[in-house]
């Protein structure tokens, strides 16, 4: 699954897109993998299981190794996350 990405207006931020799959599914939940355009951690969030057809939800994170923010476009909120991949 291939996820759009916007960066922050935050001066110095890299580009570039976030690759995401769908590595694990729980009952409520949706285990991603995510990518920092800027230095290149992999980090996992879990997704709220959309129910109905998915409605694709815009949302900020944070870098856990360089703390740079970064939008997400997801098929639904992270409800957890991020955490080390």
């Amino acid at each position: 699954m291939l996820c759009r990405v916007a960066e922050s207006g935050r001066a110095g931020a890299a580009s570039g897109n976030i690759r995401t799959e769908s590595a694990v599914v729980n009952e409520h939940y949706v285990v991603m993998t995510v990518e920092c355009p800027r230095c290149k951690t992999k980090q996992r969030v879990h997704v709220a299981d959309p129910i109905g057809p998915a409605q694709m939800v815009d949302q900020m994170i944070a870098c856990l190794d360089c703390n740079t923010r970064f939008r997400l476009t997801l098929p639904n909120r992270i409800i957890r996350g991020p955490f080390p991949a």
